[in-house]
């Protein structure tokens, strides 16, 4: 365990066999979050070709000249995963009620 002291503008130094050990070099951007009372410093992926990361949510092919059919399909499984939990929402509801009859 390495234990390091908080500095001036609240900077914590990464440890160089931690920072070393994932493959991280000055400039890397790091995701940092809270869990409960932990602090999680997570290396972010590199994205080499964000239009290729857009072609690769699409289940199926798509034209090169259609864009909005892939984020239509992407976000389309988003919607529709919220309206399923809603339909259950109102399902649990119902009998719920029907049962304080």
């Amino acid at each position: 365990m390495v234990v390091r002291v908080i500095q001036k503008n609240h900077r914590v130094a990464i440890p160089p066999e931690i920072w070393g050990g994932l493959g991280l070099r000055e400039g890397d951007q790091v995701e940092v979050y809270r869990e409960g009372n932990r602090v999680i410093i997570k290396p972010l992926p590199e994205i080499e070709d964000p239009t290729e990361m857009l072609w690769t949510l699409s289940k199926s092919p798509t034209p090169i000249d259609q864009p909005d059919v892939v984020i239509r399909e992407a976000m389309g499984e988003i919607v529709d995963r919220e309206i399923g939990r809603k339909r259950r929402e109102v399902r649990r509801l119902k009998r719920v009620h029907i049962r304080a009859r």
